[in-house]
């Protein structure tokens, strides 16, 4: 759980070692070669992450840097506020605030081996650092499909009329 060096005087505690919303107690024994031992205890706290909230996107699937995807959160709540929110693609970045609830913005294309979901996190922050992450997937298409969809519908009613002519 720690990562103090013998007669160090702080203490370091590994990074994610703790939990958040849990109390802990640390106590300290000093052992001189000589003398009385004594000792101390800490008791903290650690901050609760963001809860009770959710975000959404305004539509589920549409085409790569065409369609306007909107993603809003609504509902949270934390002790420890202002809260921030960070929207990301996969890991680019799309918006980072504190005020900023949501976010609108087109989107590369999703990746044919995933069906092109594309997973858009939404990393909800409080003030000390203590974050949720909320994943929505959107299923984004490349342009190219959609122009191939409407020549595929096209040429198939027009070998339907010329069926139905002959």
């Amino acid at each position: 759980m720690t990562s103090t060096p013998t007669n160090a005087t702080n203490i370091i505690i590994k990074k994610n070692s703790l939990l958040s919303n849990s109390k802990y107690s640390l106590m300290f024994l000093v052992s001189p070669l000589q003398g009385t031992q004594g000792f101390a205890e800490l008791e903290f706290e650690t901050a609760g992450e963001p809860h009770s909230g959710y975000c959404s996107p305004s539509a589920s699937e549409g085409f790569s840097l065409e369609t306007e995807f909107s993603f809003k959160c609504f509902e949270w709540q934390d002790e420890n506020t202002p809260l921030t929110y960070e929207f990301r693609a996969g890991d680019i970045l799309i918006s980072s605030g504190i005020s900023s609830k949501s976010v609108s913005t087109t989107l590369p294309a999703g990746s044919p081996e995933d069906d092109y979901q594309l997973p858009i996190n939404i990393i909800i922050k409080n003030v000390v650092g203590v974050a949720v992450v909320e994943t929505l997937y959107v299923t984004v298409v490349v342009h190219n499909l959609k122009v191939a969809y409407t020549l595929c519908s096209q040429i198939n009613t027009t070998l339907r009329h010329s069926k139905v002519s002959q």
